[in-house]
């Protein structure tokens, strides 16, 4: 008997283990000693796992997620309330809708959407928290912190990736 031949589990019992890989991606993101830093770069694991997410669930799924992430990356993270629930949201709902009208679902396609989702969000938080509201930093900190945080996250999407859709067909 192979995983083929097993039933698929029920739609709850499923959200709930995204719900669980959630929630354990914002944990080890969140981590007080920064467990994944490295050279003083911590990646965003969650812009990775929603932009996964909304390509292997689709919009809807992908931009409830969004949502959910947004709001405990809002609540526990910056001090602009809003931000992280309109981007990730959007990543979810852009990821599930470009998936579908124009790209393939394919690792190489993953990972180059992931990237690219990666980019926009670092750029838009150097734009926003450390250009316009005057956080510091600078043209440095856009090179040295955020396009390689956005490549050390692109990296986590591309575990992802598998793992979620491994999931989906076999579980």
């Amino acid at each position: 008997m192979n995983n083929r031949d097993l039933p698929k589990l029920k739609p709850w019992l499923h959200y709930s283990l995204l719900a669980v890989l959630l929630l354990t991606a914002w944990s080890v993101q969140s981590a007080p000693d920064g467990i994944l830093t490295v050279w003083g770069i911590s990646p965003v694991l969650l812009v990775s796992l929603i932009a996964c997410i909304g390509m292997i669930y689709g919009e809807m799924i992908g931009g409830v997620f969004g949502l959910a992430a947004g709001l405990l990356m809002d609540v526990y993270t910056t001090p602009c309330v809003g931000f992280h629930i309109v981007v990730l949201t959007a990543v979810g709902i852009g990821c599930g809708l470009i998936i579908r009208h124009l790209f393939m679902n394919n690792l190489l396609a993953s990972f180059t959407l992931i990237l690219g989702v990666c980019l926009v969000y670092f750029v838009l938080y150097w734009l926003l928290f450390k250009v316009i509201l005057g956080g510091g930093g600078g043209w440095v900190y856009l090179y040295r912190f955020s396009l390689s945080g956005a490549v050390y996250s692109a990296v986590f999407g591309g575990l992802f990736y598998p793992l979620l859709k491994w999931l989906h067909r076999y579980w």
